[in-house]
């Protein structure tokens, strides 16, 4: 083809021009025909998207498996049917080309899928067991059987899918609400047990004050503080630090 340009532009420029001029117009002809396209320009899309190099081709091609919601574990033809009409599907023309990308795509999204099935997993455990901790109704003497009828429908109570998991989600909480009542228990005990050492101190000091009749100013001050006394027990201890339980004392 460049042979057959040199040949008709020697024949179109007129002989006063001379053979070199000739000559010139023919080499510049050959030039043209042979020129190396532009970087990039044999991949591309049916629509023209171009890229500059093959790295940013093969990108658009990965982002087009996440875009789709490619999994790592599908097949090579089933890849191709829920992408092939994405115009991104033809960033690279070569099929062996697309299938390597693929390959090596696809190792590295099945790690991160593994990752965030484990983090899921771990989020729905999570939420199950905030779901029995803040249910009242569950107490230590509840049975799995009543539980898990009442959540079956529960968004959380589905998150976990294995039964087995959830069980042992629903012990560790049955546990914890144990733990949790000794403790409120003993604390409660241990504020009986101070407001009774207390009380005969108040009662002193009371006492002492009604049969003191020589010093108003004394006898005020002790009244006084026997009030504080006994409004500190009954409010800071009792009210501050827990209820007192009825069976404690």
């Amino acid at each position: 083809a460049a042979a057959a340009a040199a040949a008709a532009l020697s024949t179109a420029v007129p002989g006063a021009l001379g053979g070199a001029a000739t000559a010139a117009a023919a080499a510049a002809a050959a030039a043209a025909a042979t020129a190396i396209p532009a970087t990039g320009a044999e991949d591309g899309d049916a629509n023209g998207f171009m890229y500059a190099t093959k790295e940013e081709a093969r990108k658009a091609l990965t982002d087009l498996f996440m875009d789709k919601g490619v999994l790592s574990s599908w097949q090579w033809d089933k890849v191709k049917r829920a992408v092939a009409a994405d115009p991104r599907f033809n960033a690279l023309k070569r099929e062996n080309e697309k299938k390597n990308v693929w390959q090596t795509w696809r190792v590295v999204r099945a790690r991160e899928e593994k990752e965030e099935a484990r983090q899921q997993a771990r989020q729905a455990k999570q939420g199950l067991r905030e779901l029995f901790l803040s249910n009242s109704d569950i107490t230590p003497e509840s049975r799995w059987s009543d539980i898990s009828e009442v959540h079956k429908e529960n968004p959380a109570f589905l998150a976990v899918t294995d039964e087995r998991e959830r069980l042992d989600i629903f012990r560790d909480v049955l546990d914890e609400k144990a733990s949790i009542r000794r403790e409120e228990q003993r604390l409660a005990r241990n504020v009986c047990c101070l407001r009774d050492a207390l009380r005969p101190w108040c009662l002193l000091v009371s006492g002492a004050s009604m049969h003191t009749q020589t010093d108003t100013h004394i006898q005020f001050i002790s009244l006084s503080f026997s009030f504080f006394l006994s409004s500190f027990i009954d409010f800071s201890l009792t009210r501050l630090l827990l209820p007192i339980h009825p069976t404690c004392c």
